[in-house]
């Protein structure tokens, strides 16, 4: 039953925000990345561009919006309470910024989704040959 309810869609995109939000900041800084570095490079250009694409790819492909937040989540408690990858002066902050992202996309532009171009009815359809 939860294989039937799981696509690979969800799984992938968990995979990638967990590795992003979680272990890209432990591994920037195994890699000897300076902190601007680690601001500009990996926090900001790469999982916002990140949460950019999961917003819209969620929004075209009809998947749930709960998973916009397991990068910011993952970033947020795990990366900077508990592992103290993250400063915990910007760790939040770039966690609401992922959000603030992946919502943006997820309710922009519509003008390409499928039900746009539907007949809007208001106060029942109504004929005038009756």
């Amino acid at each position: 039953m939860v294989k039937n309810n799981l696509n690979k869609s969800y799984v992938y995109h968990i995979l990638i925000s967990l590795f992003l939000g979680v272990f890209s900041p432990y591994f920037s800084r195994l890699l000897g990345f300076n902190e601007l570095t680690r601001l500009a490079l990996v926090y900001f250009l790469i999982n916002g561009v990140y949460m950019l694409y999961l917003g819209l790819y969620t929004r075209k492909r009809g998947l749930t919006p709960f998973i916009l937040v397991v990068l910011p989540l993952g970033f947020s408690v795990l990366a900077t309470l508990l592992w103290q990858a993250v400063s915990t002066d910007y760790g939040f902050y770039f966690s609401g910024l992922y959000l603030i992202l992946g919502l943006f996309t997820f309710f922009g532009d519509t003008r390409d989704d499928p039900d746009e171009d539907m007949i809007q009815i208001e106060h029942d359809f109504q004929s005038d040959d009756i």
